[in-house]
C-alpha cells in the first residue's frame, strides 16, 4: 500500500487510479496539441467512469486520480449520500 495524503490504496486500487489518471492526462495532452475535440461548436470534455463492486474503494481511487491531475475542473457525481457528504 502506498500512502497518499491521509489514506492508503491497495495495489489494485493504485492500478485503477493510474489507468484513469493516464487516460485523463492523455486526453489533456491531445487537447493541448490539437485543440479541444468538438462536435460542431460543442467541446467534448473528458468523461471518465469508475465502476466497481461495493466496498472496492471507489471514493479513495477517484480522490487519488483527482489529486494527481493538477489544476482541473472536476464534476464528480454519485448517487450515494455518504459520498456526497
Amino acid at each position: 500500500m502506498q500512502r497518499n495524503g491521509s489514506f492508503a490504496l491497495f495495489p489494485f486500487q493504485e492500478d485503477a487510479a493510474a489507468a484513469l489518471r493516464t487516460a485523463a492526462l492523455k486526453w489533456i495532452a491531445h487537447a493541448v496539441m490539437t485543440e479541444v475535440p468538438r462536435v460542431g461548436t460543442a467541446r467534448i470534455p473528458f468523461v471518465g467512469q469508475l465502476k466497481a463492486v461495493t466496498g472496492a474503494g471507489k471514493t479513495p481511487i477517484l480522490a487519488d486520480v483527482v489529486g494527481g491531475l493538477g489544476d482541473a475542473v472536476v464534476i464528480w457525481t454519485s448517487k450515494s449520500s455518504a459520498v456526497v457528504q
